[in-house]
């Protein structure tokens, strides 16, 4: 009976949350792995990568996965909405069992399968739909993260070979989510045998150690997991452990860079975003930074102080547990060059793996309550930060659909006419939208229109079509092509006729404005506009 409460009132309040989501247009990078899909696997294909093969780099299992709905939903985006949603309850619910080995408490992990469910922490990952396979990376990672740990109770063989196969699996399934499981394990297992300190213990963390270290050393060197091709022409492959040296190389020397130029204030920016997953925070911007730093620098004070007050506590574990993996879960996204001065907001899509230490912490502080009035106490508090999330969460998506419905998005795109000679010149065709709403713009029509245009017309060289957002680029494009070059597209003077422009009049009235650009483009190459 408690069970199917559990999973009733999970859905009703997650559904309330993320209804509006199943009324979102498909867009931006979505087409990007679409059409990406069918380059590497698909229609497109040169033949370089089958589906083993290209399922074991980077993106190839969110590519397979997003490229397999395709062929079931085409370009229907509530199915894809929807779909995310029942992963991420798959996700929410793997949490039981972590949050009741780790508590012991049914309340507890009741509020954290329920916290996760509906929290703002990441939420790009369904707004960008085609990261629902993070979803399933969680799903693994929680059974995972059980058997491992029911493993150090009892040393059973079964209890390895489960945690053996989900290991593998939340490997796999998104390795460009997956990086930060191995040093987290390290660092638990570290802790674990520095509190017991036994031969017996030693055995066990050298024998776990062993088995997570060869699968991820095979997968490491037998396949291209952690990384991707880097030209779509010929399909080239970097080896993953250049990849990976390369890539961190290239994220310590950045922070070096910074700290030996003064700018050491991008260290607070882990707290912040901590501040901002504790407290939903979806803008961060100067006004409300150093509110996020401090809600997160307290929390961290708050977290060590639980750790100390209940070292010889059942509940140590579940501490120490949530503090690692929050932390491990987004500094090494974090640390890539491109992120280290930016401060990730609630929403971030980086941030739902966090999610998961944040749940768990909030399980254990319902299991410190000892006396009826405490529990009371904790319960309302964490009922308030559960609200402010739903609500949240729900607004999130609400204004979203302002921007970006199903209903939006199709009237505008039934606006533009037929480009007959998309893939058939020489140069790429150039777009350009104006309008006062670049928001809707940018959702609506520039982000992820090249890579739709091509799925549409069955094309597959990307070159093809380039949307650009300045008028002096336009300017270049026609005149000697320079400003084509940062879309791998040889900088030589494009024809006038395919440049294509288009006016966005209030919210969803498209004008063609091609002749008029092209005109005002010509006008301002002649000697007079010069």
């Amino acid at each position: 009976m408690y069970l199917i409460f559990l999973i009733f009132t999970t859905i009703s309040i997650s559904l309330y949350a993320f209804y509006p989501s199943f009324n979102l247009s498909l867009f931006g990078d979505f087409w990007l792995v679409i059409w990406r899909y069918e380059r590497m696997v698909g229609q497109f294909s040169i033949g370089a990568w089958n589906y083993p093969t290209y399922f074991f780099t980077l993106f190839g299992s969110q590519d397979i996965l997003n490229g397999f709905l395709f062929k079931i939903y085409h370009y229907n985006p509530s199915p894809y909405y929807i779909t995310s949603y029942l992963f991420r309850l798959l996700a929410s619910f793997s949490l039981y069992p972590l949050a009741f080995y780790l508590t012991r408490n049914t309340l507890a992990s009741f509020f954290a399968v329920l916290f996760f469910s509906i929290t703002t922490i990441g939420l790009e990952t369904t707004d960008w739909v085609f990261h629902m396979p993070t979803y399933l990376l969680v799903l693994f990672f929680n059974l995972f993260l059980y058997f491992f740990l029911k493993s150090r109770d009892n040393y059973q063989i079964k209890w390895v070979v489960y945690f053996t196969l989900f290991f593998f699996a939340t490997i796999v399934i998104y390795p460009i989510r997956s990086m930060s499981i191995v040093p987290f394990i390290v660092m638990i297992e570290i802790i674990w045998f520095l509190n017991h300190r036994t031969f017996e213990m030693l055995k066990k963390v050298v024998t776990r150690l062993t088995i997570i270290s060869l699968i991820y050393l095979i997968l490491l060197t037998q396949t291209n997991l952690f990384s991707s091709p880097h030209d779509w022409d010929n399909q080239t492959i970097t080896n993953s452990t250049q990849a990976l040296t390369n890539v961190t190389l290239t994220s310590f020397k950045a922070g070096y860079n910074l700290i030996q130029k003064g700018q050491v204030d991008f260290l607070l920016n882990p707290i912040a975003a901590l501040g901002g997953m504790i407290i939903p925070n979806i803008s961060v911007g100067n006004e409300n930074k150093a509110l996020s730093t401090f809600i997160g620098g307290l929390s961290i004070v708050i977290w060590f102080l639980l750790i100390i007050l209940n070292r010889k506590s059942k509940i140590l574990d579940a501490l120490i547990i949530s503090l690692i993996w929050t932390f491990f879960a987004f500094l090494i996204p974090w640390m890539r060059p491109e992120y280290l001065t930016s401060i990730f907001s609630t929403d971030q899509r980086y941030l739902i793996l966090p999610a998961i230490g944040i749940s768990i912490l909030f399980a254990s502080l319902i299991s410190l309550g000892q006396s009826k009035k405490s529990r009371n106490v904790i319960i309302a508090l964490l009922s308030l930060v559960l609200i402010m999330n739903i609500y949240s969460t729900r607004s999130y998506f609400s204004n979203l659909e302002q921007i970006r419905s199903q209903q939006l998005y199709d009237k505008i795109w039934s606006q533009l006419p037929e480009f007959k000679n998309i893939g058939k010149t020489e140069r790429p065709l150039v777009f350009y939208f104006t309008g006062e709403r670049r928001d809707i713009i940018h959702n609506v029509l520039e982000f992820g229109l090249p890579s739709k245009l091509q799925l549409i017309h069955n094309i597959s060289d990307f070159k093809t079509v380039v949307t650009i957002d300045n008028f002096k680029d336009l300017i270049s494009a026609v005149k000697d092509g320079k400003s084509l070059a940062r879309f791998s597209v040889l900088p030589k003077p494009l024809p006038i006729e395919n440049i294509y422009s288009f006016n966005l009049e209030g919210t969803d009235k498209l004008i063609n404005t091609s002749e008029i650009t092209r005109k005002n483009i010509l006008k301002s190459l002649s000697p007079e506009g010069t």
